[in-house]
């Protein structure tokens, strides 16, 4: 598709081969050679040359809007089969998992076959872009970004790779020098507006927020609310693809699996003991997880304005499997595990462990039914998708 030839050189033969019959008609009527005199005075006659003067005109107009209309066809064949490529399962995944280890500073084996992939592909559109194949607006976008990121990422294995064969990755050097200098600029700029304009376009802090606050680690597509309030983010680990919704409470030792939501109004306090949930968990608004409570036996006082030697404190670890559920307004209460594919109805009280993939419901909860287990067979699915990242 990028090689495709076009028949513009077909009207440029005919608009030389007319030129040139016109300038050799002027030579010959200029000059006062016999032999040609019959073949000047037909031409005159029968108006020949004015008819080779338009043939000439219409085919150099041809050519030009013919040549023009299949470099565009060309570039944006170029452009399709870029895109194409570019979204092909082998380099998607080879890009997310690069992605990966550099966010974990894992270095990269000169040998790595992800990197090799991802090197190779930009490496040829690289070529195409400094041939004319193809248009550099492409990079001016998300794929510049990327490119920017990636030979950033692979640099070091790259130089590695240069030492047996010095033009390795020449053309993936070019494009990412071209995009840098475009894109860096166009950032530096106004960055100021740039990072005000994201603020407003969403509610969810952006990534640069998510860092100010220190977690102890987070993942990726981890969307916390700007109207949440998280304290001692240093004992908090966050996975991937979670959501935190408005008005929710993070606090004390909490760790967040993969793609969970965290419903509006919901509190978490993880204390000392800690808070887990696992993957593929929900708790729904208004809920409250304790992993530390006071005794409210009477026998002690109790808040947290006490002096410790006042109160009795009531500690346990709490722990939601895989596939757990928990209904809106519900209360769970320190030292509970709800195993794998438990669900509490709303406005449930948990003050005892629940078995897995039954339904409860109550105050105090107690079993409803057995729950269905179809959510195993669609993870599975989502695992062969390709789109699935998992943080434990």
């Amino acid at each position: 598709m990028i090689n495709k030839k076009n028949k513009t050189y077909f009207f440029v033969v005919i608009s030389f081969v007319c030129i040139a019959f016109i300038v050799g008609f002027h030579i010959l009527d200029g000059r006062n050679i016999t032999l040609f005199d019959p073949i000047i005075e037909y031409i005159k006659q029968y108006h020949i040359k004015d008819v080779v003067n338009i043939v000439a005109i219409l085919s150099g107009i041809s050519a030009i809007l013919v040549g023009i209309a299949s470099i565009r066809i060309s570039n944006l064949g170029a452009v399709k089969e870029y895109f194409q490529q570019g979204d092909n399962k082998e380099y998607t995944t080879a890009r997310h998992n690069l992605y990966k280890k550099f966010d974990e500073n894992v270095p990269i084996d000169p040998n790595d076959a992800d990197a090799s992939n991802t090197v190779s592909f930009f490496h040829f559109w690289g070529l195409m872009v400094k041939k004319k194949y193809l248009p550099f607006w492409v990079f001016k976008s998300a794929s510049g970004y990327a490119v920017i990121r990636l030979y950033e990422g692979l640099q070091e294995m790259i130089e590695i790779r240069r030492v047996d064969n010095p033009e390795y990755a020449e053309y993936f050097e070019w494009i990412y020098r071209k995009c840098r200098k475009v894109l860096k600029c166009s950032e530096a700029t106004n960055p100021v507006q740039v990072e005000k304009k994201q603020n407003e376009e969403t509610s969810f802090l952006s990534e640069s927020e998510l860092k100010t606050i220190g977690f102890l680690k987070y993942g990726t597509n981890v969307l916390v609310s700007r109207k949440a309030s998280i304290y001692n983010p240093e004992q908090i680990v966050l996975g991937d693809n979670i959501r935190i919704d408005d008005f929710c409470i993070l606090s004390g030792n909490i760790k967040l699996g993969s793609y969970i939501h965290i419903s509006a109004y919901t509190c978490l306090i993880g204390g000392v003991k800690g808070i887990i949930l696992q993957d593929f968990v929900t708790v729904s608004s208004r809920c409250a997880v304790y992993a530390v409570s006071d005794d409210f036996s009477g026998e002690q006082l109790n808040n947290s304005m006490i002096p410790t030697a006042y109160r009795s404190v009531i500690e346990g670890r709490v722990i939601l499997e895989d596939y757990v559920s928990v209904g809106t307004g519900s209360t769970i209460l320190p030292g509970v595990k709800l195993e794998e594919g438990a669900a509490v109805g709303a406005m449930s009280f948990v003050k005892h462990t629940l078995e897995g993939w039954k339904i409860y419901a109550g105050a105090p909860c107690r079993y409803v039914k057995d729950r269905n287990q179809n959510m195993k067979q669609l993870r599975a699915v989502l695992q062969n998708s390709g789109e699935y990242e998992e943080s434990r």
